[in-house]
């Protein structure tokens, strides 16, 4: 069995072309060998781990948060100023329509006098001209 295996491996004459792409397969993987070697020995053996997103040192998670609440603090100064500048112009046409609706009150109490006045007068015109009508028919 070894005799078989010995001469399935065995490689073509160095005079051959196909001995050129033999050598090139074993040149690529020797490379990519020494690469991810120097890699792994770069990656596990150095004195501070790789920066990359996943990492946050505690002076940079605690320089953020001192930002995050900056930034909080001015937008809820920001809101606090907007709600009170939509408030006020509320405040102020409320107001406004106060004064409009007293107003509105009092034209329609003076046209509800204007109509007793007028209703009393078109009654008493109504009574006399009833008057008039009996003692034109007797």
């Amino acid at each position: 069995m070894i005799p078989l295996l010995a001469q399935a491996a065995a490689l073509p004459s160095p005079e051959h072309y196909s001995s050129l792409g033999w050598l090139l397969v074993a040149l690529a993987a020797l490379s990519l060998m020494l690469k991810n070697g120097l890699d792994l020995w770069k990656d596990h053996f150095r004195e501070e781990p790789r920066p990359s997103g996943t990492y946050v040192t505690i002076s940079d998670f605690k320089d953020r948060i001192q930002e995050l609440s900056e930034e909080m603090a001015t937008d809820r100064a920001e809101n606090k100023r907007e709600h009170e500048n939509l408030f006020s112009k509320l405040g102020g046409q409320e107001r406004g329509i106060n004064t409009n609706l007293r107003e509105l009150d009092r034209k329609v109490a003076a046209l509800d006098e204007r109509s007793l006045t007028t209703n009393s007068t078109l009654a008493v015109m109504g009574q006399t001209i009833e008057r008039i009508r009996e003692r034109l028919k007797a």
